[in-house]
């Protein structure tokens, strides 16, 4: 019964987000944005939005290394696709976690969750990491109206919070037993996620591979987006779309709607105005995003229903 509740409530939140951004919009801007739509630019996005995961296959697969869990590229990959799938379309951005962690199961089910976390950590780091480089260049080289300047010092201001939280998490259970919390680690196996970020962070190359392979995976993100909005709109510069991008995407995995939409169109509406594009353009790229993450993830679904059918 709470499930059903929570699922509608999401629902709901979704609907309600999605009517707001179209009543929000000028239908015959709307009409005319959608005119404009080049698709081979699309199909660009969506490549390069594939080749994003197989680089994710890659981090998860080094995480996997350091816990002791072989896993194949291509199983990992595989296990990514369907997760991926699972957030597009359980009531949570996240939900696909679970499904993952669920498929590797045999592989020690501890071990599997400590790597998934890890590879989400290590993702948000370098989200953090790359938006505050682009973000400290804007402000040190352009010139901005004050709306602009504010926004930007903003981003900053959450970019370094991000990377000092995640920065202690290696350092967290260890906290927790000072302020007399030990049973808290324990029972969330806090211990095994920090000890191997510890592991990890004292092997400087694997370091270096695991946040150049998630910075080269936002840039790309950051690619496919800025070709998706090439498709429908000029546009502003890479440069100034890049950390608004990367924000819009970090509020829509809010987990209080079905696959984030509602909550993403509302967020790029929002956070696009900053950088001058129109919010029938944020609402058309918002929607178009969304559909291209459905096709990304729609082969995971396709193992998914092969690999349940053949169990």
């Amino acid at each position: 019964m709470k499930t059903s509740l929570k699922i509608f409530a999401k629902l709901t939140i979704s609907l309600a987000l999605i009517l707001f951004a179209y009543k929000s919009i000028d239908i015959n801007d709307l009409k005319k944005t959608i005119g404009q739509l080049d698709i081979m630019l699309v199909l660009g996005a969506l490549l390069i939005k594939f080749f994003c995961l197989a680089i994710q296959a890659l981090r998860w697969n080094l995480i996997l290394v350091e816990l002791e869990v072989v896993l194949s590229f291509i199983a990992a990959l595989k296990n990514i696709l369907i997760g991926f799938f699972f957030n597009q379309t359980l009531p949570s951005s996240i939900g696909g976690d679970a499904v993952r962690a669920w498929e590797c199961r045999h592989l020690g089910i501890k071990k599997v969750i400590a790597s998934i976390v890890l590879d989400r950590v290590a993702g948000l780091f370098a989200l953090f990491l790359s938006s505050s480089v682009f973000t400290f260049v804007l402000l040190k080289n352009t010139v901005f109206d004050v709306s602009m300047i504010s926004s930007l010092q903003f981003l900053m201001v959450i970019n370094f919070l991000g990377m000092m939280i995640i920065l202690i998490l290696p350092i967290i259970d260890k906290i927790l037993k000072i302020i007399g919390f030990s049973w808290l680690s324990e029972k969330l196996e806090i211990h095994l996620l920090t000890y191997t970020m510890r592991e990890i962070i004292s092997k400087p190359v694997k370091v270096l591979v695991i946040i150049s392979s998630s910075i080269s995976l936002h840039l790309l993100l950051g690619i496919s987006g800025y070709i998706l909005l090439l498709s429908i709109n000029s546009g502003p510069s890479f440069l100034v779309f890049f950390p608004y991008f990367l924000l819009a995407l970090t509020i829509s995995t809010i987990p209080i709607s079905i696959g984030g939409w509602g909550v993403r169109e509302t967020a790029m509406m929002s956070v696009f105005y900053f950088i001058g594009i129109d919010a029938e353009v944020a609402l058309v790229f918002s929607i178009l995003y969304g559909l291209l993450m459905f096709c990304v993830g729609f082969p995971g679904g396709i193992l998914w229903l092969f690999k349940t059918k053949l169990n």
